[in-house]
């Protein structure tokens, strides 16, 4: 009984610490994102936005289902809510992701459907294996297998797309001159998120994976699922912002003449950057 206790205990400070990053995150972006989402015609890039912060939601959720606060004929209710918020909001960030990566790559139709492949497989068995991929609600679920290939294909995933996207964009940047001269530049905005996603969100994949490997079942192979799905909707729903931030500046920038960020952008900056990353999100029409 104590030890079931203290894996309670455990439990709620895993969430509760989940929850309140991702709410002061919100808080800290809530100008943002009425700025350059609610402020801004809809489009494609809308919708992926919102689904990548449906953990503000889905973890909120989950703690009152923990607590016991939702029980009888609306408990199955809610989990199978809960399990949608999740299955949607990986399938956001694996498709924002799948885009930049074939963006930065010159939009090479094999990089499209290697990632595509992977991306589809992932939905796939997150539908699936849901109760066992987004934080298990009930005991009554599919083989663990499911959740195991899964956590393999997102590490598989994330690492290559990391990979590919640091290795084009830096060439990108060598080829441009000093880096210094290039920090308004798109191909700077996404290695720098880039960077980021894979030291928050990556690592944290490829460690709930080994946990996942080494203690199979119980809880402690679930330990870190409160963080990896809600963190890639987190770090990814940053990068939509600050990608129509870029737009807005751009836009701003080519009607008037507005200096950036302290200076006139030049010729390296964001007046002859291309657009084709944007534009993967967001096709032409919708701007």
């Amino acid at each position: 009984m104590g030890s079931h206790g203290s894996i309670h205990f455990v439990q709620f400070c895993i969430q509760w610490s989940s929850i309140a990053l991702l709410y002061y995150d919100y808080f800290l972006t809530f100008g943002m994102e009425v700025e350059y989402i609610w402020r801004q015609n809809f489009r494609t890039s809308t919708i992926l936005y919102f689904c990548c912060r449906d953990s503000l939601v889905a973890n909120t959720i989950y703690l009152l289902t923990i607590a016991n606060k939702i029980t009888g004929k609306y408990a199955s209710t809610f989990a199978n809510l809960l399990h949608a918020l999740g299955v949607v909001g990986r399938a956001a960030v694996v498709a924002v992701w799948t885009a930049r990566t074939f963006a930065v790559s010159g939009k090479n139709c094999w990089i499209l459907a290697y990632f595509g492949a992977i991306g589809v497989t992932i939905v796939i068995l997150d539908i699936i294996g849901v109760p066992t991929t987004f934080r298990h609600v009930t005991e009554d679920y599919p083989s663990r297998s499911v959740g195991g290939v899964l956590a393999i294909l997102m590490v598989v995933f994330e690492v290559f797309a990391a990979g590919l996207t640091t290795f084009q964009s830096v060439r990108a940047l060598n080829a441009n001159g000093p880096w210094q001269r290039q920090k308004n530049d798109l191909t700077y905005l996404i290695l720098e998120h880039g960077i980021l996603y894979f030291c928050a969100v990556t690592v944290l994949t490829i460690a709930s994976l080994a946990l996942d490997v080494a203690i199979p079942g119980g809880f402690l192979q679930r330990l870190l699922n409160a963080y990896t799905i809600p963190f890639s909707g987190m770090m990814t729903a940053r990068f939509l912002l600050h990608l129509r931030r870029w737009e807005a500046k751009r836009a701003a920038y080519r009607s008037s003449g507005a200096e950036m960020d302290g200076g006139v952008a030049n010729a390296g900056d964001i007046a002859s950057e291309p657009v084709p990353h944007t534009q993967m999100l967001d096709p032409p029409g919708h701007m």
